[in-house]
């Protein structure tokens, strides 16, 4: 898929802004979850949850999307090779499709790092 071409994506919220994830890289979507913390995590750590009988670290990615929120709405579940992860966040709409000129532009702090592209 090139650059120009619509892209799938999954949009969810965090305060009140709206972010979309490309849907291919969601493996599941699930209701907010008890989160049991862990002494002298990071910041960015809410702590870990179990899904489906596996222990799951929660991350609050609010500070790196400069969003406010209370991030206790649903997770958002990846899993990368035999590792899964989960992203707290306070809301999620459907899957949409997205053209590339339908994006705003990454904010000038945020686009260093090259992992988000608008």
């Amino acid at each position: 898929m090139s650059r120009d071409d619509p892209a799938r994506v999954l949009v969810f919220r965090m305060g009140h802004e709206r972010f979309a994830i490309p849907l291919s890289d969601v493996h599941e979507v699930l209701d907010a979850q008890p989160i049991q913390r862990v002494p002298d995590a990071a910041n960015t750590v809410l702590g870990v949850t179990s899904i489906r009988g596996a222990l799951t670290t929660v991350y609050d990615v609010r500070s790196l999307l400069s969003s406010g929120g209370t991030a206790d709405g649903a997770l958002l579940v990846f899993d990368r090779g035999d590792r899964r992860v989960a992203v707290a966040i306070d809301d999620v709409f459907d899957a949409t499709l997205v053209e590339s000129g339908e994006m705003l532009p990454v904010p000038r702090r945020a686009a260093s790092d090259g992992l988000l592209s608008g």
